[in-house]
C-alpha cells in the first residue's frame, strides 16, 4: 500500500564536522541570464547541514546538526534562546518557579516520552517565537523561572541569569541531581548570528565564523505539519529536511505561478518575501512510502515547478528550484541538486 506523506521523520544519531571558509579573493557574479545548477551531499541519513552561498555558488561550511541544544542571539541588544529543532529530542518546560534546586522532578502532566505539554519553536525561526521566550522583566533584568530541557530522555534544568551587549549567563544541572549548578557565561560574538551550546560539549561551532558568508542552509529542523488523517485538524511537530536563510538580512519569497525560465526581476517585484527562516522550507519534494515492504521503503519527488527568489544580504537577487534529491553517483536520498539564477 502506497501512502503519500508531506514529511521526513528521520533521528539524527551521527557526529560529522568540517568546514571551509568562504575565499578572500574578489568574487566575480555570474552575468544575468546565465543559470547555474550546483548540488550538495547531506548524506542519506542527513549527518550534514551544509551552507551555500550563491554569490560564489559554493557551499562554504559543513557541521553536524545535532552538535548543539540551545542557541543565543549576538546582537549587543540580544536576548532570545532558541532550541534545536533539527534534533528531535530537544523540547523546553517552563515551571514558573525561581528555585533551581526546588525543581526536582517532572511536573506530573509531563512525560520524558511524549510531546504533549513540551514546548518547542516556531519553525519560522523568529525571535517573538521561540519556547523559552521572554525570560526578563520589563527593565531587562530576569524573571529567574526555571525551564526544563529535554534531550530524548536525558532532562536538564536552567535559569538566565542576564544577558548584556557582550555576554549571556545561565545556570544549569541534571535535574534529578543535587549536586552544585554549572555556572556559564558565553560570550557574544556579533560576527556570527548565534553562540551554540551543548550540555554535553559546552559551546560549539556549527555555524560559519562570518555570518555574511552565506545565504541558506540545508539541514534538519522541526516544522509543523497537519495530520494526514483529514479528521484531525492539528499541527505536529516532526523534523523535516529542508532549507533555511541565514536570518542576516535574507529574505525569499515562492514564485510557483511562473516557470523557472520565465521568472525575471521585473515579474518578482510583485512577490511578497518574507524573513521567515523556513520560507522555502521542504515541501518543495514529496515522498512515497511504500508500507508493503516490511519496514517501509520511500521514494522521494522534487517538483521542480516549485521556484523560490531571493534577496540576500548582498543586495543580489537569485531565483531557484530543485531538479533531485538524489546523489547522481550513487542513487542515495539527501543530496538535493538545483538550479539558480542571478536576476539582479
Amino acid at each position: 500500500m502506497l501512502l503519500r506523506v508531506h514529511i521526513l521523520l528521520f533521528v539524527i544519531l551521527a557526529f560529522v564536522f568540517g568546514s571551509c571558509v568562504k575565499p578572500e579573493s574578489a568574487i566575480v557574479l555570474p552575468p544575468h541570464g546565465t543559470a547555474s545548477v550546483a548540488s550538495v551531499d547531506m548524506g542519506m541519513y542527513y549527518d550534514k547541514q551544509i551552507y551555500f552561498d550563491f554569490e560564489t555558488g559554493k557551499a562554504v561550511y559543513v557541521s553536524d546538526p545535532a552538535s548543539w541544544d540551545l542557541a543565543f542571539e549576538t546582537a549587543p541588544d540580544g536576548r532570545h534562546v532558541f532550541e534545536n529543532g533539527g534534533k528531535p529530542s530537544v523540547f523546553v518546560y517552563n515551571t514558573h518557579q525561581t528555585d533551581l534546586n526546588a525543581v526536582m522532578e517532572l511536573p506530573a502532566q509531563l512525560s520524558p516520552i511524549a510531546d504533549t505539554f513540551w514546548q518547542y519553536d516556531n519553525p519560522n525561526g523568529l525571535p517573538g517565537c521561540t519556547a523559552i521566550g521572554t525570560w526578563w522583566k520589563p527593565d531587562g533584568s530576569t524573571k529567574g523561572e526555571v525551564y526544563i530541557v529535554r534531550l530524548k530522555t536525558v532532562l536538564y534544568k536552567m535559569r538566565i541569569l542576564s544577558a548584556n551587549a557582550d555576554s549571556f549567563q545561565f545556570e544549569w544541572m541534571p535535574l534529578y541531581s543535587k549536586a552544585p549548578s554549572t555556572s556559564v557565561t558565553l560570550r557574544k560574538d556579533s560576527n556570527s548570528n548565534y553562540v551554540y551550546f551543548s550540555f554535553k560539549d559546552g559551546v560549539t561551532r556549527p555555524e560559519p565564523p562570518n555570518k555574511q558568508s552565506w545565504d541558506v542552509v540545508f539541514t534538519q529542523y522541526r516544522e509543523l505539519v497537519y495530520d494526514t488523517d483529514p479528521a484531525v485538524l492539528r499541527a505536529l511537530p516532526y523534523v523535516v529536511t529542508g532549507v533555511l536563510l541565514n536570518p542576516w538580512k535574507t529574505q525569499a519569497a515562492d514564485d510557483s505561478s511562473e516557470n523557472f525560465t520565465a521568472i525575471d526581476f521585473a515579474s518578482s517585484q510583485r512577490l511578497n518575501f518574507s524573513s521567515d527562516r523556513n520560507a522555502i522550507g521542504y515541501d518543495w519534494k514529496t515522498v512515497d512510502i511504500n508500507m508493503a515492504t516490511g519496514g517501509g521503503s520511500a521514494n522521494y519527488a522534487v517538483n521542480p515547478r516549485k521556484c523560490y527568489v531571493l534577496s540576500t544580504q548582498e543586495g543580489q537577487w537569485y531565483k531557484l528550484h530543485f531538479l533531485s534529491f538524489y546523489n547522481p553517483a550513487n542513487g542515495q536520498k539527501g543530496a538535493p541538486m538545483f538550479e539558480y539564477e542571478r536576476l539582479k
